[in-house]
């Protein structure tokens, strides 16, 4: 298995079984627990536009489907009742441990604001996906549980000083 979309600049391996937080070094990262954001959801909206601007657009990949020799099965997401999808591509990478192809779908051009709808949407427990948004400096995973923000160590290094009481330092080295 290997790189199968295309996060620049982030070295990601979306087919890797685990997610980015634990692909990079600590310094390029940052964990949030969403239910700290529970507890305060103006919090969520301070994180999220620190990073980005209401009207910037952002891209995402997320598993779609798996294929295997019955036919493809498609996951039932939901997305596009949160996010207006226009511009996307599908690639497939074979999984041994599944004996399938897992689907990926790439989006782009998603407004900031729309994802940000979609984080509050999780946190009040909508379905989880495995989906990841990214510009050029940030890349985030979010799902129930955790948001997760991957960026170069001088970024990583504001939002920490930042958010110095909210963010998880359980994995920090």
């Amino acid at each position: 298995m290997g790189e199968i979309m295309n996060i620049k600049p982030f070295p990601i391996d979306f087919t890797a079984g685990i997610t980015p937080f634990f692909q990079v070094d600590d310094s390029e990262r940052i964990r949030f627990s969403m239910s700290d954001f529970q507890q305060n959801p103006g919090t969520l909206k301070q994180v999220f536009y620190h990073m980005f601007d209401s009207g910037e657009n952002l891209d995402c990949v997320f598993i779609s489907g798996y294929e295997t020799e019955l036919g493809v099965q498609r996951e039932r997401l939901g997305l596009g009742k949160l996010l207006e999808i226009t511009n996307w591509k599908n690639e497939k990478s074979w999984n041994d441990d599944l004996d399938a192809y897992i689907i990926y779908t790439q989006v782009n051009s998603l407004r900031a604001s729309e994802i940000y709808r979609y984080f509050l949407k999780l946190m009040r427990g909508h379905m989880p996906l495995y989906i990841c948004f990214y510009n050029e400096e940030y890349l985030v995973y979010v799902n129930n549980d955790v948001l997760d923000i991957l960026s170069a160590e001088s970024k990583i290094t504001l939002l920490k000083k930042r958010f110095d009481e909210l963010y998880d330092k359980f994995h920090a080295q």
